[in-house]
């Protein structure tokens, strides 16, 4: 099975309820949700409706107010975060996976290796491109539409230079590099006398 096949048929009951655990104790689940948490309540409370970076609630309610009683601008509620996790797998996915689709040969088309980045494999449609998703956050967007998302996605992994990356164990080496990659770095503007100057070299 496929690392994210089975994000699209993940329940929101079920991932409320990892949300309250996490809630009530946030070493109580696997590291990949609380990663997923942790970011998406960041960004939940940084970000308004319209990507202003501002609070948008002063007293940070308990789990199920958190998911049910935020500025109605902000519509979070099961469902909400089901979707959001589905953007926070397909932007973990590039980050895997994307180099197996980057333009990296210059003679010929690469084989198709499979790698399952389109939306749809998350559960995410066409419909969706316009929606905003906090998940932005998670890449340096804030909240972004799922079209902006994935763009800057291909912008960055599937280029004429591919990453691969996250079998790094060190977290603190696989998060230096990650920045880097995700803040334009990997994609350096060279003025001609530097290109002329790199072909000579």
């Amino acid at each position: 099975m496929d690392t994210f096949s089975y994000i699209s048929n993940a329940e929101p009951g079920y991932i409320e309820g990892l949300y309250n655990n996490y809630k009530a104790d946030p070493f109580s689940i696997e590291s990949e949700w609380k990663k997923f948490f942790e970011g998406f309540d960041f960004a939940v409370e940084n970000f308004s409706s319209n990507g202003d970076n501002h609070a948008l609630i002063e007293n940070k309610p308990s789990s199920q107010e958190n998911l049910q009683k935020l500025d109605l601008h902000s519509p979070v509620s099961e469902t909400t975060i089901t979707e959001e996790f589905k953007v926070y797998q397909l932007i973990q996915a590039f980050r895997l996976k994307g180099h197996l689709i980057s333009n990296t040969n210059p003679i010929r088309p690469r084989k198709d290796r499979h790698a399952n980045l389109e939306p749809e494999f998350f559960g995410l449609h066409q419909n969706q491109l316009q929606q905003q998703f906090f998940a932005g956050t998670f890449i340096g967007l804030g909240r972004a539409t799922l079209e902006h998302i994935i763009n800057h996605l291909k912008n960055i992994y599937c280029r004429s230079i591919g990453f691969e990356y996250m079998y790094i164990i060190e977290p603190d080496e696989l998060k230096w590099l990650q920045e880097r990659f995700e803040s334009g770095y990997s994609n350096p503007v060279f003025q001609l006398d530097q290109k002329n100057e790199f072909f000579r070299s």
